[in-house]
């Protein structure tokens, strides 16, 4: 649905736990994306200037601390605006402890690797057949490192899958929903707008045609394994350029 532009939003904060000018500065630009002033391409270079400048390692030291002690993840806003809401969290990923291949329903999203390592697969959405199967296209496979960026909307990269690589990982992520006006699927939001995955049988041309997984079932076949233990052809891959910022 397309997000409401009314002057006076509804406005609900549901937990706030940050530092009150880091929350209003950047609740500001999610506006300005909420009000069409800027496009989703723009928002996530903006919003990505923003986390950079704040400097995440020092601004929220005591946060990642607690994130990187626990397997409960550290939230820090929650908050819903009219249609739209969004989330800062950071969470840690243990080594071979996959977050399952999945999709997003109206999703716009920055993730920033704060410390350890992850392996990452991202693709891209091609098509959904007559049978309800996905048909997806691998557009990279890469281990990141602190400072590397992942960031997703409803037309890029909106599938991915990734496991912690060498040992655990903490990551930092911004989850925006509900603030695109087009969307691949209207009815595919699924279970918190994600639905789970299997894009294991990949084509020579890095097509995937996935079978979609109810959340249980996409856990028990991918918790506990590594992506390596998935190959893919090597010359599926298009773009395995990093974007970093100074964390």
């Amino acid at each position: 649905m397309p997000a409401d532009q009314t002057q006076n939003p509804r406005i609900r904060t549901k937990l706030m736990r940050i530092n009150e000018k880091i929350d209003d500065d950047f609740f500001q630009i999610l506006e300005r994306l909420r009000g069409g002033k800027i496009s989703i391409e723009k928002f996530q270079e903006v919003s990505l200037a923003f986390f950079e400048n704040v400097r995440l390692s020092k601004a929220f030291a005591d946060d990642i601390a607690i994130a990187a002690g626990s397997d409960e993840q550290r939230w820090l806003v929650r908050r819903h605006t009219d249609n739209c809401r969004y989330t800062i969290l950071f969470y840690r990923v243990n080594e071979n402890e996959a977050q399952p291949p999945h999709q997003h329903h109206n999703l716009v999203s920055t993730q920033v690797i704060v410390s350890g390592r992850i392996h990452l697969r991202e693709y891209e959405r091609v098509e959904r057949s007559d049978d309800g199967k996905l048909r997806i296209r691998l557009v990279r496979d890469a281990i990141l490192g602190p400072g590397d960026v992942v960031q997703a909307s409803e037309w890029s990269r909106n599938v991915h899958w990734f496991s912690g690589e060498g040992g655990p990982a903490v990551i930092f992520q911004m989850n925006a929903r509900g603030y695109d006006t087009t969307v691949f699927n209207d009815d595919d939001e699924g279970a918190y707008g994600r639905r789970y995955l299997d894009p294991t049988n990949v084509s020579e041309d890095g097509v995937a045609e996935c079978e979609v997984l109810e959340p249980e079932e996409a856990f028990l076949r991918f918790k506990g394994h590594s992506l390596g233990e998935y190959p893919v052809p090597p010359t599926v891959v298009s773009d395995n350029t990093l974007v970093t910022i100074a964390i």
